[in-house]
C-alpha cells in the first residue's frame, strides 16, 4: 500500500513537531517537508484564528502545490469557509477537540479527496441561503467591505471610517487591502468605482 505524503505546519512551532511527530508514527503515512515545491498528498495547517496571514498561506499553497488541505483550527470566520474552499481545504478540525485519530482519519481522506466532505458542503449551502440575509454578498464583496467603501465613496479617510466603524485603523486597511488583492484593482477609487458599478454602494 503507497504511503500518505503529509507536510505539516503550524503557527506554533512546538505544536507543529507535535502534530508531524504524531503523524510520522502512523504506518500509512510519511512526513515531509513543508517547502515548496510541495511534494505532498496532504497538509495539515494548524492556526489559531484563520486571519489574513492564514489566508495568505493557504493561497499560496493552493497555488504552488496540489495538495489537499487538513485546517486545525479553533476559529474560522463563517466569511471565510468559501476562501477556504477556494484554498484546497477538505477537512476542518477543532484545534481542542480533535484527537489524534481524527486528525489520522482527515489527513488520509483528504489524500484521497476528490470531492468537498458533506460538512463543509452543507456550511456552503447555508451561506449561500444567507445571501439574501446580508451576511455573504454578490459580486465578491463581504459586509465590512461594503462598510468601508460606503465611506469611502463619502469622501472619509481610514482615521474616519475606522472611528465611524468602530474598527482600528488597520483592519480598515487590511480590509482594503484585501479587496483589492483579491478583485486585482488599482487604488481605493477604482474599488469605489468597481462597487458602485456593481451596484452594491
Amino acid at each position: 500500500m503507497n504511503r500518505v505524503r503529509v507536510a505539516v505546519r503550524a503557527e506554533d512551532a512546538v505544536a507543529g513537531v507535535g502534530l508531524a511527530s504524531y503523524l510520522d508514527c502512523q504506518a500509512e503515512i510519511d512526513v515531509v517537508p513543508c517547502t515548496l515545491p510541495l511534494e505532498a498528498d496532504a497538509l495539515v495547517f494548524a492556526v489559531e484564528t484563520v486571519d489574513d496571514a492564514a489566508i495568505a498561506f493557504m493561497r499560496q499553497m493552493a497555488k504552488e502545490s496540489h495538495a489537499k488541505m487538513v485546517l486545525v483550527t479553533r476559529r474560522l470566520p463563517e466569511t471565510e469557509v468559501f476562501t477556504a474552499v477556494a484554498c484546497r481545504v477538505v477537512s476542518v478540525l477543532s484545534l481542542v477537540e480533535a484527537s489524534g485519530e481524527d486528525l489520522v482519519a482527515a489527513v488520509l481522506d483528504a489524500a484521497s479527496a476528490a470531492e468537498l466532505p458533506a460538512d463543509l458542503l452543507n456550511e456552503l449551502v447555508e451561506q449561500i441561503q444567507r445571501v439574501g440575509a446580508g451576511k455573504l454578498l454578490s459580486d465578491g464583496f463581504d459586509a465590512r467591505e461594503i462598510d468601508v467603501l460606503r465611506l469611502l465613496a463619502d469622501g472619509l479617510d481610514t482615521m474616519e471610517i475606522a472611528r465611524q466603524l468602530c474598527y482600528s485603523e488597520r483592519t480598515v486597511k487590511n480590509a482594503l487591502h484585501r479587496l483589492l488583492t483579491r478583485m486585482r484593482l488599482k487604488n481605493r477609487q477604482h474599488a469605489v468605482a468597481y462597487a458602485l458599478r456593481a451596484g452594491v454602494i
